[in-house]
């Protein structure tokens, strides 16, 4: 067993290249009762590939505003309500509606 290696190894990070940003245009149009987001001709996405299909109008321009202000690299670090809507709508932690406007509640209050 080297400990010198696992040490190391520990120790660094592998962090993924920055994506380079793919698209020119960005825009918001009406679709089934709610609004989603085009990059170029691609509908925007989830992480776990389902659409990002929005209630309101105002909170697709805000998501579109955050894609269209990067610039030569994906700062996704940077892009927090188009983080917030994914979570929402992928619901990785499988969490009913409820426990999530709690959760969210008690974060705001504590900001």
């Amino acid at each position: 067993f080297n400990h010198r290696k696992f040490s190391f190894h520990l120790l660094s990070r592998n962090f993924a290249a920055p994506r380079k940003r793919f698209y020119k245009k960005v825009h918001v149009f009406e679709s089934n009762g709610g609004f989603e987001i085009c990059l170029d001709k691609y509908k925007l996405k989830t992480p776990l590939g389902n659409l990002l299909h929005l209630p309101n109008e105002a909170l697709a321009v805000a998501v579109a505003t955050e894609w269209d202000i990067q610039q030569d690299t994906l700062q996704q670090h940077n892009m927090h309500i188009t983080a917030l809507c994914n979570t929402a709508l992928d619901n990785p932690c499988r969490q009913t509606k409820e426990t999530i406007v709690d959760s969210t509640l008690q974060f705001l209050a504590a900001d």
